[in-house]
């Protein structure tokens, strides 16, 4: 049995910004919902291409110069298309998304257009 780092329901609030592209992201995202609490929020912020209906990734992709070419950059393993949302929703999170523009790319120092989604736990 493997010990847990976090207590379960420990987080009322998680920001997880471009990592979910880098490691395992449905363990991670369940992980994230079991640390938060009921009512709780996780900001998630990954690099997706709304014109894909699907995550791009390769599992025997490996190299650093494969994953480069693949997912550009070398230490990405996907390429998220509209089918996150399903992956956060699998998890068991309602899924809202904001996107930045005016006066907030200025203030927060975003780019204009990104997304972020506000996963929110039952």
């Amino acid at each position: 049995m493997k010990k847990k780092l976090l207590p379960d329901e420990s987080f009322d609030h998680v920001v997880c910004s471009n990592l979910l592209e880098h490691v395992d992201d449905r363990r991670a995202v369940r992980q994230l919902h079991r640390i938060l609490r009921s009512g709780g929020s996780a900001l998630l912020k990954v690099p997706i291409i709304e014109g894909s209906e699907s995550t791009y990734e390769i599992p025997y992709v490996t190299s650093l110069s494969e994953r480069e070419v693949h997912f550009g950059k070398a230490d990405h393993v996907r390429w998220y298309g509209r089918d996150f949302r399903q992956r956060v929703a699998d998890a068991g999170f309602g899924l809202s998304e904001v996107m930045t523009e005016r006066s907030s790319v200025v203030q927060y120092s975003l780019m204009k257009g990104e997304k972020t989604f506000v996963a929110r736990k039952p």
